[in-house]
Formats: structure tokens, C-alpha cells, sequence
């Protein structure tokens, strides 16, 4: 007989959506059943691992070791009766040891350059997001905005300020961003900054950080189109991307840096976010990005068409030689994503009204 039901939220791991479903504890393992009674999986306690939260908190972020499943549990008294039962709950959820365990072997590799670039490297890259801690996350972000700002804004006029921060602008993006981000869990809480650079891109990064250009408001026709590239960065952060794609990019001198006990020195920072900016996710990482932002705007009332128009005018514009290519290169767009955004019910609401939109494009003054 199960001891106790917690309401909670489960992805399965193959799709970006969490489910709204009900936790239980039962002799052999943590029960997960569907809504509607019908039983989605049962995790032996020996696989399951704490991902986030501490004693007091609301949410529980647990994983399975070896597996893309994932379960927030909604409910602050499920540590205390999760953790007795769970003997490696503070083990790494890939099996593994943890990061600075990793940084030590990493380190045995260095004499061997293709045995560190080959094997090392892609390992590290695709188990980070899981290991990495919150804090150790927001600090990478936090160091790669402030290089990244500095090197889209180097052409700025002197005295000209690198980040938008006009009151109402403020308000404006506040205003729009927040159904979006109150639907999320993340490690650490968003931040959205608007950079006063004329290119047209945006970019999500480790720690929750989020770039939005200032050449994309004004390429934007509406708020709803703001609001869909805004809700695909979000999609990416909840599925931890960036903390991946960064050190990937950058692998060769993160792990130097990590063997050096200087990660966020100034030339493997440089490094990292020079290649950030011109990076791409595969495919599959874009369309798990675009159904999850989708999903935002669809729980948050937004109406999604304006995105199918953003996309085919950016392509014909591109084609034109109108604009640059650093949003088509980071975030390629194509038909089928167009027709993504087509397929979807029609109506919903604007993320703005009319003079919060003209803030919001005013907000770098």
C-alpha cells in the first residue's frame, strides 16, 4: 500500500512536455501514475537521484540514473520520506561520480591530447547539466553575458550604454515575459537583458540568462513575436541546453580551466562565448525547443501565428541580403517550423498592448 500521493509533474524523456501526475511510495519504488489513475512508471529507490530542492522547499527535482526521465514532485514534505530510502539520492543521476571527480580524471588525460578531446570531452559535455550545481551554473552564465555583452557592443558609439534599461521598457518586458516564466522550473531563476547591439539574434545561457538583441525588437513586427522567440529560449533552458552546448563549444578550455582550478579565468571565458555566439543545437534540440516554447505560449493564452510570419520574413529577408545571418545561423529557420507555428489552434491574446509594445521597442532609449 502506498504510504502517501504527491502531486507532480513527469516527462518521460523522449518529449520536452512534463504531465501533470500523482507520486506515491510503495515497497519497491516511487509509483507515477497519470492523472487519471493509469500507472506511467515505478523508479526502484537504488535509481533515484536528487536533482534540486532542499527540506522546505516546494518542488523536488528528482532524476533516473541513466535516463532522460524526469519528475518534479510538488510537495515540501517529499525529501524527508524520499531520502531515507534512497541510497545514492545525492549521487550523480548519469551513475558517475561528480564533477570534481571528473575534473581529477580529466586531468590523467591531459598528456594525451586525442584521448582527452575524443573521449573526455563529449563525456563532459553531455553529463554537465546534471552535475553541475546551481551556483557553480549561474557564475558560468553570469561570466559568459558579461564577455558576450562586451563583444556585440564593441562597436557601440563611446558612452553609449551596452544594456537597455529604460523603466518602462523594463516594465514592458516584465510584463511580457512573466506567463511564461511562472510556468517554468529551473535551476535557477530566469533573467531576461536586453543588449543594445543592432544584431539580430537572441541567446540562452547558462544560469538561467537570456539575451535578447536590440536589432531583433526592431525587426519584430509584434509582441507575440518577441514572445515566441522568448518562450523557444525558455525551451531551451528547460531542457538544459546551453550549460551543454557552452562547454561542448568550448570544451577544449573549459576542461583546462577545470585542471587548472581557474574556470572562468578571462581566456577560457573569451573562448567559450566567442564560440556561444556562433554555435548552433542540432535539429533535435531546435524542434524540442520550438514544441516547448509552443506549449508556454499556448498555457499562457498567447497567440502563436505571428511566429509562422517571423520566421518566413526573416528567410525572405535573408535571401534579399537585408539582414545579417546570426539568427538564421543560431536559430535556422525553415518551413517546417513556420508551418509549426500554422498548425496551431487559432486565437489567443497579445502579449502587449499597444503602448507597452512601443516601450518595450524603446527600451534602449
Amino acid at each position: 500500500m502506498a504510504e502517501r500521493r504527491w502531486p507532480a509533474h513527469h516527462n518521460d524523456g523522449r518529449v520536452a512536455a512534463f504531465h501533470p501526475a500523482t507520486a506515491s511510495l510503495e515497497s519497491d519504488g516511487l509509483v507515477i501514475d497519470a492523472q487519471g489513475g493509469a500507472r506511467l512508471a515505478l523508479w526502484p529507490y537504488s535509481e533515484i537521484r536528487l536533482l534540486g530542492g532542499a527540506a522546505g522547499e516546494a518542488r523536488l527535482r528528482l532524476g533516473r540514473v541513466d535516463s532522460a526521465e524526469r519528475l518534479t514532485i510538488l510537495s515540501p514534505d517529499a525529501l524527508a520520506q524520499l531520502e531515507p530510502r534512497c541510497a545514492k539520492f545525492h549521487h550523480s543521476v548519469a551513475g558517475r561520480p561528480e564533477w570534481r571527480l571528473i575534473a581529477l580524471w580529466a586531468s590523467a588525460a591531459v598528456a594525451t591530447l586525442v584521448i582527452l578531446f575524443w573521449l573526455g570531452v563529449p563525456f563532459l559535455a553531455r553529463h554537465s547539466s546534471q552535475f553541475m550545481s546551481p551556483r557553480l551554473e549561474a557564475e558560468l552564465g553570469n561570466r559568459a553575458v558579461e564577455t558576450i555583452i562586451k563583444l556585440t557592443t564593441a562597436g557601440n558609439k563611446e558612452g553609449a550604454p551596452t544594456e537597455c534599461d529604460a523603466p518602462a521598457g523594463l516594465a514592458a518586458l516584465a510584463t511580457l515575459a512573466t506567463p511564461l516564466t511562472q510556468r517554468l522550473t529551473l535551476r535557477n531563476p530566469p533573467r531576461i537583458r536586453v543588449v543594445n547591439s543592432p544584431t539580430i539574434n537572441a541567446l540562452a545561457l547558462p544560469g538561467g540568462q537570456i539575451l535578447l538583441f536590440k536589432g531583433l525588437l526592431d525587426f519584430a513586427e509584434g509582441p507575440n513575436e518577441i514572445a515566441g522567440v522568448l518562450a523557444h529560449e525558455l525551451g531551451h533552458l528547460a531542457l538544459d541546453h546551453p550549460t551543454t552546448l557552452m562547454i561542448e563549444r568550448g570544451a577544449a578550455a573549459f576542461v583546462i580551466g577545470l585542471i587548472a582550478g581557474d574556470v572562468f579565468g578571462v581566456s577560457v571565458m573569451g573562448g567559450i562565448a566567442a564560440t556561444t555566439l556562433n554555435a548552433t543545437y542540432g535539429r533535435e534540440a531546435e524542434d524540442a525547443a520550438d514544441h516547448r516554447g509552443s506549449e508556454l505560449m499556448a498555457a499562457a493564452g498567447l497567440d502563436q501565428r505571428p511566429m509562422s510570419d517571423f520566421f518566413t520574413r526573416l528567410v525572405t529577408k535573408q535571401l534579399d541580403g537585408d539582414i545579417p545571418i546570426a539568427f538564421l545561423r543560431s536559430h535556422p529557420p525553415s518551413e517546417e517550423r513556420a508551418k509549426l507555428f500554422r498548425s496551431v489552434p487559432a486565437g489567443g491574446r497579445s502579449a502587449l498592448d499597444a503602448a507597452q509594445w512601443q516601450a518595450l521597442r524603446g527600451i534602449c532609449g
